[in-house]
Parts: C-alpha cells; sequence; structure tokens
C-alpha cells in the first residue's frame, strides 16, 4: 500500500473528539484485487491461492469484499505474518446474505489472504477486495500512548472487565460493531426478548448509523437526526464481534473472538439515540460457540437505577468496566433536567472514551436500562458525566415498529424486566457403563430449533430407530462401545463427541484379570490401553463397575 500523511487525520479526529460520532481507527485504500492477484500454488490435496498485503506502520489491516463466492469445502483464511491471531475458516456459509463482506481486524502491518480449494472440487471460486483498511490507531495495544489509543486511566487493571469476574456472564453478551465502512467502531450489547428464543438482537447507538455517505466531504446528512435508505442499507452490512477482551486479568493476550457479519435493521429513534438490528445470523446456530454468549436481560420500568454499570470497548480497545455506585438522574441529553436519558454524574470507577458509543449501562440488578449516548467523561476529565438513552423510553420510542423496541423485544407477554440466558450447551443423559441392557440415551440442554438429526454409534443398535430423543440403544458383544448423536441446527449438523462405555461382562482374555479378595468375592480387571497408561476397571458379576487403585505394580 502507498505511505500516507497520518497527521491530518488525527487532526480530524481531534476536532470531532467528543461529538457523536463513531471511532475511527482506519485509513482506507480502494483497490480491485481479485484471483488473478496472488499467487497459486498445488499440493497433493488442494489447491492453494495466497496474498500477501503490506502497508508499512499499520497496526492492523482488514478488509471489505465486494465479492465472496466459495465452492462447498473451500476455506479462506487471513492471518498475520507472526502467526498470533488468525481469521477464518471463511466458508460457503459466509456471504450469503449481499455483496459486502467485512473481515475482522488482523492485528500488524503485513497480512496474509490464503484460499484453500481441495482438488476433487470442480465449483470455481470468486473473490474481490474493494478495501484494504490501514489502522492507524492501536486497538491492540495494552499500554496507552499517543493518539487515538484508550487514554493512559485504562491501563489500570480496575478497569479490565476481566478482572471482575462477577461480571463476566454480562461481558459475554457485549459486542464491538465494525461499521461498513471499515474504519470506523461502536459498542453494543445482544439482548434477550419475552420468547427467550435466543433472537441476535443488537443493541446500540442510533448516531452508529446516522453517518451520512463518507465518501462526500463534510456530508450534511451525518449526524442529521434522520435515518436515509443509504445509511440503513450501510447498517445491514456491519460485522459484529464478540470476546474481545483480554484473557486474564492484567495479561495482555486477546481471547478467541468470534465474529458475524451483516445486520438486518429493525428500529431506532433519536431521541434516545438507540439503534436496535438482528444479527442475520442465526447465532444460535454456532454450536462451537456456544456457551460463549449470553442474551443480556433488560428493565423498561423507568425505576431510577440506584446504581450503573458499563461494559464497553473505548477507542476501539478491549472490553472495559466503569461503576457509579450512586443513583442514576433521568435528564434530557447534555442537561441536568428533562426525561430521556440516564445521567451518571461521575464514574467512580473508570470512564468512557470514543468507541463506547452504544455500550449498555445496567442497573444494580445486572439489566440493560439505557445504550451510552455520549458526554463529557475521559481520562483527561474523569469526573466528568455521561448520558444513556433510557430503555424504557425508547421501548415506546416513536410509536412504530421501525422507532421504537416493545415489536422486537415483546413477541409474547407483558414482562417490564427480562433477566439475562446463556445459550445452552448440549449433553448426554441416560444411558449405562457398563452396557448390560437395553437402554435410553438422551440428549438435553438443545436450544430452540435444535433436533436430533440422527444417532451414530459402534457395539449397539437402534431397536426403534436412531433418529429419537431419548434413543433406545441395545448392547452388541462384550467389548468397547460408544453412542455419538449428531444435531440440526437448522443452519447445519453438528456432531457431539462419543459417549464411550464398556458393553457387556468382559471377556476372559489375555487383556483381563480374575479379581478376588479375602472374603471371597470375585470380579474381572478389565484393560484399556490408551494415551501411554492403563485403565483397569473392576466389574462384579451384576455388571457394575468401580475404580480400583493399585500400587507396588513392577
Amino acid at each position: 500500500m502507498p505511505t500516507f500523511d497520518v497527521i491530518p487525520l488525527l487532526e480530524e479526529d481531534e476536532v470531532v473528539k467528543g461529538l457523536d460520532y463513531p471511532f475511527r481507527f482506519g485509513k482506507s485504500f480502494d483497490v480491485n484485487l481479485t484471483l488473478k492477484d496472488g499467487k497459486w500454488t498445488k499440493t497433493d490435496s488442494a489447491e492453494i491461492w495466497s496474498l500477501k498485503i503490506t502497508s508499512k506502520g499499520a497496526y492492523s489491516l482488514n478488509f471489505v469484499f465486494s465479492e465472496v463466492n466459495l465452492p462447498e469445502e473451500a476455506e479462506l483464511f487471513i492471518y498475520n505474518e507472526e502467526g498470533s491471531m488468525v481469521y477464518g475458516p471463511v466458508t460457503e456459509q459466509q456471504n450469503q446474505f449481499g455483496n459486502i463482506y467485512l473481515t475482522d481486524i488482523i492485528q500488524g502491518e503485513t497480512a496474509i489472504i490464503q484460499l484453500i480449494i481441495p482438488l476433487h472440487i470442480k465449483e470455481k471460486a470468486s473473490l474481490k477486495i474493494q478495501k484494504i483498511i490501514h489502522g492507524y490507531k492501536n486497538i491492540f495495544k495494552s499500554i496507552k500512548a499517543g493518539y487515538g489509543d484508550a487514554g493512559d486511566c485504562f491501563d489500570d487493571y480496575n478497569s479490565d472487565v476481566v478482572c471482575y469476574s462477577t461480571w463476566n456472564n454480562e461481558s459475554d453478551g457485549v459486542v464491538q460493531i465494525l461499521l461498513s465502512n471499515g474504519t470506523e467502531l461502536c459498542s453494543g450489547s445482544l439482548l434477550n426478548n419475552t420468547a427467550q428464543d435466543f433472537k441476535p438482537y443488537i443493541l446500540t447507538a442510533f448516531h452508529c448509523i446516522d453517518i451520512g455517505d463518507l465518501s462526500i466531504q463534510n456530508d450534511p446528512n451525518r449526524g442529521d437526526g434522520e435515518l436515509d435508505e443509504d445509511e440503513i442499507d450501510q447498517a445491514e452490512e456491519w460485522l459484529v464481534r464478540f470476546r474481545f477482551r483480554h484473557t486474564t486479568c492484567g495479561g495482555n493476550t486477546i481471547a478467541n473472538v468470534i465474529t458475524y457479519d451483516d445486520t438486518d435493521f429493525r428500529a431506532a429513534w433519536n431521541t434516545t439515540d438507540f439503534a436496535l438490528v438482528e444479527l442475520q445470523d442465526n447465532i444460535v446456530n454456532d454450536i462451537n460457540s456456544v456457551g460463549q454468549k449470553v442474551w443480556l436481560g433488560w428493565d423498561r420500568t423507568g425505576n431510577t437505577p440506584s446504581s450503573g454499570t458499563c461494559i464497553y470497548h473505548p477507542s476501539g480497545d478491549v472490553a472495559k468496566i466503569s461503576f457509579e455506585n450512586n443513583n442514576l438522574t433521568e435528564t434530557s441529553y447534555l442537561q441536568s433536567s428533562g426525561t430521556s436519558h440516564w445521567r451518571v454524574s461521575n464514574w467512580d470507577t473508570g470512564v468512557t472514551e470514543g468507541g463506547s458509543s452504544g455500550s449498555p449501562l445496567f442497573d444494580q440488578n445486572k439489566r440493560v436500562v439505557g445504550q451510552l449516548h455520549g458526554g463529557y467523561s475521559s481520562c483527561d476529565d474523569p469526573d466528568d458525566p455521561d448520558w444513556y438513552g433510557c430503555f424504557d423510553q425508547s421501548w415506546t420510542g416513536g410509536g412504530t415498529n421501525a422507532t421504537r423496541l416493545s415489536n422486537w423485544l415483546q413477541p409474547t407477554g407483558s414482562s417490564t424486566t427480562l433477566n439475562s440466558i446463556r445459550q445452552p450447551t448440549p449433553q448426554y443423559s441416560g444411558g449405562a457403563n457398563p452396557l448390560c441392557s437395553t437402554t435410553y440415551f438422551s440428549v438435553t440442554n438443545l436450544a430452540p430449533g435444535y433436533t436430533i438429526h440422527h444417532w451414530a454409534g459402534d457395539n449397539v443398535s437402534f431397536p426403534n430407530g436412531n433418529t429419537g430423543n431419548p434413543v433406545q440403544v441395545a448392547p452388541g458383544s462384550a467389548g468397547n462401545g460408544y453412542v455419538q448423536a449428531v444435531i440440526s441446527t437448522g443452519g447445519g449438523n453438528y456432531t457431539m463427541a462419543r459417549s464411550e462405555f464398556w458393553v457387556d461382562e468382559p471377556d476372559l482374555d489375555g487383556s483381563n484379570f480374575i479379581f478376588s479378595n479375602e472374603f471371597g468375592d470375585t470380579g474381572y480387571f478389565c484393560t484399556d490401553y490408551y494415551d501411554n497408561e492403563f485403565d483397569l476397571t473392576y466389574y462384579n458379576d451384576v455388571c457394575d463397575n468401580y475404580e480400583v487403585k493399585l500400587s507396588n505394580l513392577t
């Protein structure tokens, strides 16, 4: 990429600092790169296309594709030169909803884009990179310095969300949003609804959509309080990042980030500065990230919170947390009276910065009561106030489905409060070890929409078919056996790990040993060799099993 002068960009950012603008971290280069660029190599099993991109001095790189069409079994990866960060695999399941595809942000000034296509695949792939974003601000740096990074006060471990284990649940519902231009960031939260059906509604700020046309210098539509069709279209090309945070308190290792592309606009209202979008991916089908996302509860009563907590991404940084230990007050935006916003007079711990826009405000019961609009709080002015659009005011909003929350978050009932829920992890239940007679296995904690596609197994049979839940399982011959559930998620099939067991009483062969004790009890030791260790399990004549400790072995 060509070099450029970063100073004018930093000066522009200083001019709008503190205004209702998303946080800008990158400069965009317009390009037109396809599979005709880069390099093709061939292995025994696949053809591999690679493209290496460098932008000198960049803290990070990310990409906007105008076309991503991959055949089944093809996989696209993006990784930095050090190999410390990998994005992918991107498969044929991605970019099903539109032409624009945003990638996640890769740390470093060099990134390698690699497409792997198995040799037996005849269908052609097509890719087109439209923009390359040079990160001129460092959203990955743990110790902050210089323009654009989160302020020095965020270096203190007291502000890092992972240092507060009692907020682990809520932090799993807070997201960072990469806007469609690929250069700006906001924050948001994943909200529960009264049906509790895991629909992926994301609450954020109105002004994260009200950005005008960035290709027009000083576009008058930016921040005008109205959303035009182009702005809504742009909001439907967002990338949403879960779990962008440190792995340990005081550490600098980033957790495994989970990202989803493309959203559907649902509602927005300028008065409380709220916006609601829905991820186009049914993320409950992403069973590989089960347990790592929480749908946050909320309170629409309008009762004054006795305390406030915010989890957010200041200046694009990893998730931080701030606490207000006193009552909040209801005012208008940037005012001392009114009814549209919750005012945090000053944070007892932490502050906020640009990039935090849209982040959730929690009350004393850990329920969302608003989202960050803006304010004067910063590392330079830690005692200054912030304002959050009132959730109860946004509930009825402007009186239409496109300007209120109620239509989306209350499909059933009339609840005024709702608690957070975590997506359940499927687990096996029932069965027996050893399996001596016909019994039932089942899978519990299935999320809404999950069903059993079929059961597989070894050294067992399924007398009444292999699609039930529970399913009847009959033992085969003596020896090792297992059952394995294949779950239909609505977005594909997921195969659970095996549930393994011993079938019947063990045969007396060279791998088993008769056991008896001084009281005349008899049984068998069955040995199973794995991982360089012998596992010896004792079976008696009623097919019970016991772990036995042996000593003085030679």
